[in-house]
């Protein structure tokens, strides 16, 4: 089962590794992980994939834009 688990970590891992590689401006890489991070601490989760299993994402998304206006950004 962690066997299981560890290779499906792998794969979001690379999926990500992928995705942020495939950017060609380094500014853009680096507001992109940025702003996943402050979306990460936001929903209170450590790891890429408990973004996943998120009840409502859309709702979670818009909740943070909502709060990210409120603060004045």
């Amino acid at each position: 089962m962690e066997a299981l688990q560890d290779e499906k970590t792998l794969n979001e891992d690379e999926v990500y590794f992928n995705f942020i590689n495939s950017l060609k401006s380094e500014i853009t890489k680096e507001t992109y992980q940025l702003n996943i991070k402050l979306f990460m601490n936001y929903c209170n989760v450590t790891k890429l994939s408990d973004l996943l299993v998120i009840t409502e994402p859309q709702k979670q998304i818009i909740k943070y834009l909502i709060s990210l206006r409120e603060k004045g950004l």
